[in-house]
């Protein structure tokens, strides 16, 4: 889809969000959420989570680059290539917890905020 500045305001238990060519894209995610997946290629996608949300992530990224809150995002391992173009984050937000945040984006900014 070609689209920008787009949102979901809030997703409360589970999502599969696919994007393409995608600006600007918002989603929030309550603190009752359980299960997001998103999966993004040439988009830049902001996720939002309430202050009161834990949840662990994989974040997988290709040509891109992640801003998260160093307040309430633990990156408990990072990997990435010798010329820094695939990037692998895994962590919690909060507090570790059974919610899942699955994120893999190609040639797009990531902000975890």
């Amino acid at each position: 889809s070609y689209s920008s500045n787009s949102n979901i305001t809030k997703v409360n238990h589970e999502a599969d969000i696919t994007l393409r060519y995608s600006g600007g894209f918002q989603v929030g995610l309550a603190h009752t959420i359980q299960q997001a997946n998103v999966n993004a290629s040439y988009s830049s996608v902001a996720i939002n989570p309430d202050p009161a949300a834990a949840f662990d992530f994989s974040i997988a990224l290709d040509y891109g680059s992640l801003n998260y809150n160093q307040d309430r995002v633990n990156i408990e391992h990072k990997t990435g290539n010798k010329n820094n173009t695939s990037q692998r984050y895994t962590g919690h937000w909060n507090k570790t917890s059974g919610n899942q945040l699955n994120l893999s984006s190609r040639y797009g900014t990531v902000s975890l905020e």
